[in-house]
């Protein structure tokens, strides 16, 4: 599960995954990301409308292959959103390993 997006010219905010969580949890992702101009990240907004950034991109910075991160998901709605500007071919891919631990009340 998860989700590939690519793009000659990209601007702007683009939602790429929602996941409904039945409980608090942690996940683990491996995400590859890179563009040759503008400037991008992925933000997590999570069930209370808390945005947190997951990892910004630029051409300096392009991934070399993929990062393993950890990230907590909230009961309820969570979103996976692209916010880019003057992007130019960009490449993300964002992979669902595995739950890490469920967090109890």
């Amino acid at each position: 599960s998860g989700f590939d997006f690519t793009a000659d010219s990209f601007d702007g905010r683009e939602t790429l995954w929602t996941e409904h969580a039945a409980e608090d949890r942690r996940i683990a992702v491996e995400i590859s990301f890179s563009l040759s101009e503008g400037k991008a990240k992925l933000v997590h907004i999570d069930s209370s409308g808390n945005v947190t950034t997951i990892i910004e991109c630029e051409p300096e910075t392009s991934a070399d292959g993929a990062r393993t991160m950890t990230i907590a998901l909230k009961e309820g709605s969570n979103r996976f959103k692209l916010v880019g500007y003057g992007c130019k071919e960009l490449d993300i891919t964002f992979d669902y390993k595995a739950d890490v631990e469920t967090t109890k009340r």
